[in-house]
């Protein structure tokens, strides 16, 4: 038998401090959030309009590597970026595909990691995988960025000469 939360396949469509909240309260809880990703900072690993499950950090810490959510302190915000580095309590975030990285954030405005990402009704789990603190290094040098861009370019050229 499916429960209530299963059933329902309608969605809430909610943004910016109203998003923040909603995400506050769900790791104060400790239960996992589902929201639809918006943008492409993370792509190609998090697309634009991916369902992406949040589950608050309960019995670790966040580590290098661990695609998580925070609020931002300032905008009130959420935010889905790649840990690249830490120091003090604090965390370096950056979207894999943007070329800098953002603020340091404090470890109370993290509100949790991605523990999954639907893609087209495929479920793909990137949490604390192998390649995971590869590709913070990746991110945190631009290697990444400039990998992806070239990808990218490859891509377009291989289509225009099909």
């Amino acid at each position: 038998m499916k429960s209530n939360l299963e059933k329902n396949t309608e969605e809430l469509s909610v943004t910016g401090e109203c998003l923040a909240d909603f995400l506050q309260l769900s790791s104060q809880k400790g239960v996992p959030f589902k929201f639809r990703a918006k943008g492409d900072s993370m792509a190609p690993f998090i697309k634009d309009q991916a369902v992406i499950t949040i589950i608050p950090y309960l019995d670790a810490d966040p580590d290098i590597g661990d695609i998580a959510a925070f609020i931002h302190p300032q905008f009130n915000t959420v935010y889905v970026h790649r840990i690249i580095r830490k120091k003090n309590g604090h965390y370096l975030f950056k979207g894999d595909n943007n070329l800098s990285d953002d603020e340091f954030i404090d470890r109370s405005s993290i509100t949790g990691f991605v523990r999954q990402i639907h893609v087209f009704s495929r479920i793909c789990i990137r949490h604390r995988s192998r390649w995971n603190k590869i590709i913070a290094w990746l991110s945190k040098t631009g290697l990444l960025y400039l990998f992806l861009k070239y990808a990218r370019q490859l891509k377009k050229s291989i289509i225009t000469i099909s």
